[in-house]
């Protein structure tokens, strides 16, 4: 049996094969193994959401997810807020702003990440208005 050999029922994770006398070193398996048995001593197999009572599991799932998916559609409005209110520029030029800003590898994440932490600041600060967001700038 070559030692590049997946155990079957793992969804393709590649546990390592020790109790065949082989290990598998394909792509780093056997690290991801040793950290999964290192897990399992420590009882940490439970996700976060699987230590909660049972009745509450599903709506708080729910709520997280759709309190995520809500934050990412409004991110980019927000963060075109942020712009407009810092630099005193249109709606246009800011949504040009925040779109090369995405672009920078982890920098830009981060700034696009806080841009809309502010620009949720600042819109339930103006009572949930885009426009009172802004300030007193007119486009």
């Amino acid at each position: 049996m070559p030692g590049n050999v997946r155990a079957r029922g793992l969804n393709g994770v590649g546990e390592s094969l020790r109790g065949l006398g082989r290990e598998c070193h394909y792509r780093g398996e056997r690290s991801l193994a040793r950290y999964k048995e290192w897990r399992q001593r420590r009882g940490e197999d439970d996700h976060m959401l699987q230590k909660l009572p049972a009745p509450l599991r599903k709506p708080v799932g729910i709520a997280l997810g759709w309190s995520f998916f809500a934050f990412s559609v409004l991110a980019v409005p927000l963060s075109v807020v942020t712009l407009m209110r810092w630099l005193q520029i249109s709606w246009w030029l800011a949504l040009i702003g925040v779109f090369v800003a995405s672009l920078i590898p982890y920098a830009g994440r981060f700034a696009y990440f806080g841009l809309s932490l502010i620009g949720l600041y600042y819109v339930i600060d103006a009572g949930f208005s885009f426009s009172g967001a802004v300030g007193p700038f007119v486009d």
